[in-house]
């Protein structure tokens, strides 16, 4: 009877954790971790959570590319590298991927991106300008080809 009141509490745990945000089987399995619950329990568990819909990892996968997309315009090298992270296989990204056209839409997301931070860079003379800004956008997962393209468009503004 203690086995399934520990069995209960600690289902009751997980369902709060995995309903606060939608998570990777990764994440809960670090979650199991942490708690140092033993591999039949793990197995059991995970299983129940599957069956109530609490993992699953396309889901997962659609809401953290959506999230990235509203708050942080990250690009796609940033956001697979982030999904990996988490544990999702690159078929599954990939998937995704192709399902949100994000490839496709880099050269707006960059520039969605810039449009939050230029003017931090508007009075920089036009090579520190270049420089700046490339690694702006390399560091967050864009393209060279998709950095330059946008840097091309912004000094041609200026």
């Amino acid at each position: 009877m203690k086995n399934q009141n520990e069995f209960t509490t600690l289902f009751e745990k997980l369902v709060k954790f995995a309903t606060l945000r939608p998570r990777s089987q990764k994440e809960i399995t670090d979650y199991f971790q942490r708690k140092r619950v033993s591999s039949e329990t793990q197995i059991l568990l995970l299983a129940k959570l599957k069956s109530f819909g609490f993992v699953d990892d396309v889901d997962f996968t659609r809401w953290w590319v959506d999230q990235r997309l509203a708050f942080r315009q990250t690009g796609e090298k940033l956001l697979k590298n982030e999904l990996r992270l988490k544990g999702i296989s690159d078929e599954t990204i990939l998937s995704v991927f192709k399902e949100k056209d994000i490839v496709k839409d880099q050269k707006k997301i960059a520039n969605e991106f810039m449009s939050k931070k230029i003017n931090r860079y508007k009075q920089l003379p036009k090579n520190e300008f270049r420089k700046k800004v490339y690694g702006l956008l390399l560091r967050n997962g864009f393209d060279w080809d998709i950095a330059k393209d946008v840097i091309d468009e912004l000094l041609s503004k200026k």
